[in-house]
């Protein structure tokens, strides 16, 4: 059990920032996800390569996924929408 005295302003601050870096994180990865197998313009085989660099490179890969593909996912999402 955490006491109020011994948790100071700065750790709950720190935990806080903590906490919302992952739920973006988390927020940009189903997004991510969403996008890969809503794409009809990949083949199964593309879409295991990408679900690997994400898994593999934690940072870097959706970082990637977002660059190079990242013009197209508003449009996938739109015609999805439709």
């Amino acid at each position: 059990m955490i006491l109020a005295d011994s948790y100071e302003f700065g750790h709950l601050l720190w935990s806080l920032v903590v906490i919302f870096f992952m739920v973006i994180y988390f927020m940009i990865l189903f997004s991510i996800f969403g996008d890969l197998f809503r794409s009809k313009d990949l083949s199964g085989v593309a879409k295991a390569v990408w679900v690997l660099a994400i898994f593999l490179f934690i940072f870097i890969g959706p970082l990637v996924y977002l660059i190079v593909r990242g013009n197209g996912m508003a449009q996938r999402a739109m015609d999805a929408q439709a």
